[in-house]
């Protein structure tokens, strides 16, 4: 079937490449090519309806068949052994579906040359412009995946220079129980306000949330967020008034660039959380050199 834009091919490359990355699992089906890429079933369905005019299910079985005859021709694997490689977990149902699919069994496929997309075979006369249309082809692709890694390398290293930070959750050290509400909010606004800063990059509460309670190192923690910067903090009410002290680290030598204490009164809460997550955003520009 004849794509309808580069859009559609480059999303029908995107799942092939997928799918081939996960050929040997058989378990692998329309969900977790759904999860691969962040869409839900039903919109993969209509997507691959719409282009291939076939159920997401059937394209996930055509694109396994078709790597299946290229094994089969290309090396000295059994049909039980491209069955397995493929993702099929029953060699005779693979045999089934391989037949009712290209039309002849799998011991017959070094012997019938066929386009792969239109199952039409080839004629012999016409085989030398198939090899060769089939290597310009593949000429194309590598130049595709040349010119794609230079692309991204090159944006990945733009990324590299925008300054990573991750907010760990503020410890609460109140004598008291039941003010912990007071110092999360802190947290969350201090949080909020450095989303607000152009050129840095916060990691969101949901992936620091997990190192409230624990006890890995701070190097440990930044290499799993891949942050350059950790905000962490804690704060204490005492009476009417509460005292926050917050420090920045640089995760590459460990060394607290930043740090500051704030003392002021709880009666105005809210007011008191903006002014601190005010000056703690205000503080981080000038200490990251975010312009």
């Amino acid at each position: 079937m004849k794509l309808n834009s580069w859009s559609d091919q480059k999303f029908i490359n995107r799942i092939t490449t997928i799918i081939d990355a996960n050929l040997s699992n058989e378990k692998f089906g329309v969900s977790e090519l759904a999860n691969e890429l962040k869409i839900s079933r039903s919109n993969l369905h209509r997507k691959v309806k719409k282009i291939k005019n076939i159920t997401a299910a059937q394209f996930i079985k055509q694109v396994r068949l078709k790597a299946a005859i290229e094994l089969l021709r290309q090396s000295s694997f059994t049909v039980s052994e491209v069955a397995y490689k493929t993702g099929f977990s029953s060699p005779s149902y693979f045999v089934k579906c391989f037949h009712e699919y290209f039309g002849f069994p799998p011991g017959e496929a070094n012997n019938r040359i066929i386009d792969l997309d239109t199952k039409v075979p080839v004629e012999k006369t016409n085989y030398k412009i198939f090899k060769v249309k089939s290597f310009a082809v593949f000429f194309f692709m590598i130049l595709v995946f040349v010119l794609y890694i230079s692309v991204k390398n090159y944006f990945f290293q733009k990324d590299e220079m925008v300054p990573t930070l991750a907010v760990l959750p503020f410890v609460d050290l109140s004598l008291e129980e039941g003010n912990g509400y007071i110092i999360n909010g802190l947290s969350d606004e201090i949080l909020d306000k450095l989303h607000n800063i152009n050129n840095l990059r916060v990691k969101s509460r949901t992936d620091t949330d997990k190192y409230r309670d624990s006890n890995k190192s701070i190097f440990e923690i930044a290499d799993e967020l891949n942050v350059n910067y950790i905000l962490e903090g804690s704060g204490q009410k005492i009476g009417e008034t509460i005292k926050l002290r917050i420090q920045l680290i640089d995760t590459k030598t460990g060394d607290h660039i930043w740090s500051k204490t704030f003392t002021e009164n709880t009666n105005e809460i809210f007011t008191l959380q903006e002014n601190v997550a005010l000056s703690v955003a205000s503080e981080l520009k000038i200490k990251i050199a975010i312009q």
